[in-house]
């Protein structure tokens, strides 16, 4: 039987544009549902996992954490901005407040470890922003590398040291990401 990608949506409006990002890279829409309305069976018949931005914190999103911890247990997984706070935390990592809320701006993102996530992204890109929360660098989780930073060396992206479990800060389907399509593509082909 034929599972496409599973995109839970925390009720964000970039929703839409991710669903469009990973039809055009996938070649089929993901099967896209609701936080509140998913089932332990969407997440284990589905091919992988794409967790959306959102608003808030990840504790305050339905059952979130839930679906966040099985997920990465079971599925190649990429979770964007709230996405990749959430998986942080079901890691163990804890989050911090930023000082400067970046909504809808587009800040450099450093490369601080190529690893299959940035082939073919130069060691410098724009990432497109809209947070107001990070990663905690001080307890931020062993069994995630670090992929990049911004200059002030917030997190703004990493790598699972052992499975396809990938979490991007910023927004890849925004336009302030150019790179963004590409970053999505070498996830993508890393479990095909």
């Amino acid at each position: 039987m034929h599972h496409p990608i599973l995109l839970i949506d925390n009720f964000d409006s970039f929703t839409y544009n991710l669903v469009h990002l990973l039809e055009e890279i996938h070649g089929e829409k993901p099967k896209t549902i609701r936080v509140d309305s998913i089932q332990d069976s969407d997440i284990m018949n589905a091919k992988a996992v794409v967790i959306s931005p959102g608003p808030g914190l990840p504790e305050e999103m339905a059952s979130l954490m839930h679906w966040v911890d099985m997920a990465i247990q079971y599925k190649p997984t990429l979770g964007v901005c709230l996405g990749h706070q959430a998986i942080t935390m079901a890691l163990g990592g804890t989050l911090k407040q930023l000082n400067d809320v970046y909504h809808g701006v587009s800040r450099k993102a450093l490369i601080t470890s190529k690893m299959p996530m940035y082939d073919g992204v130069n060691d410098e890109f724009d990432a497109g922003s809209y947070h107001s929360w990070t990663a905690n660098t001080v307890d931020f989780p062993s069994q995630l590398t670090i992929t990049a930073k911004d200059f002030q060396g917030e997190i703004l992206s990493f790598i699972h040291v052992e499975k396809p479990v990938w979490g991007l800060q910023f927004h890849p389907e925004s336009i302030l990401t150019p790179e963004g399509k590409k970053i999505v593509s070498n996830w993508f082909q890393k479990w095909q």
